[in-house]
């Protein structure tokens, strides 16, 4: 029964491998990592932070809202002053050959610097049994202790769900 519901659900896995309790959490891939910081070619010091985004992912075979996760996973000595981190689901628009937000924004604020700042932006799925594509962009913007500031972002790896 377990195993019917994972293929319903589109998820694969490799023979051997313990399929999951459907009320379990879907292991979550690595995240695609990102820096936002000052530039290591100049004379001042490199301050930053590094940032992750994780591929979207659903808590249950069953459920309807898709997740994404984003976070400041490690900054520099000494951080900088003031971080702010965004993120946002988007789904592929086939027809129009386009990425569309789906959901809210998930925002953090300006806050000091540190590492575990974290974000779940979420997007209940359309009732329909329809697949869809996702992806989870964060953003980290900062302020450092010269008064420069700088940004960077970075989309995660793509993941298909059956909304049901």
């Amino acid at each position: 029964m377990i195993a019917l519901a994972c293929i319903l659900a589109g998820t694969a896995y490799a023979p051997g491998t313990p399929i999951p309790h459907p009320d379990e959490p879907t292991p979550q891939p690595g995240p695609e990592q990102g820096f936002a910081g000052t530039d290591s070619t100049t004379a001042k010091a490199v301050e930053g932070c590094w940032f992750s985004a994780h591929k979207p992912f659903v808590l249950h075979t069953r459920d309807r809202y898709v997740h994404g996760q984003a976070q400041i996973t490690r900054c520099t000595a000494p951080a900088p002053v003031y971080c702010h981190l965004q993120s946002r689901l988007q789904m592929w628009v086939p027809y129009s050959s386009q990425w569309v937000q789906k959901g809210e924004w998930a925002d953090s604020g300006w806050k000091t610097c540190r590492p575990g700042i974290a974000l779940n932006p979420s997007y209940r799925c359309p009732t329909h049994s329809t697949q869809h594509e996702f992806i989870t962009d964060t953003w980290l913007t900062i302020v450092t202790h010269q008064a420069g500031s700088a940004s960077n972002y970075v989309n995660s790896p793509r993941e298909k769900f059956t909304c049901s």
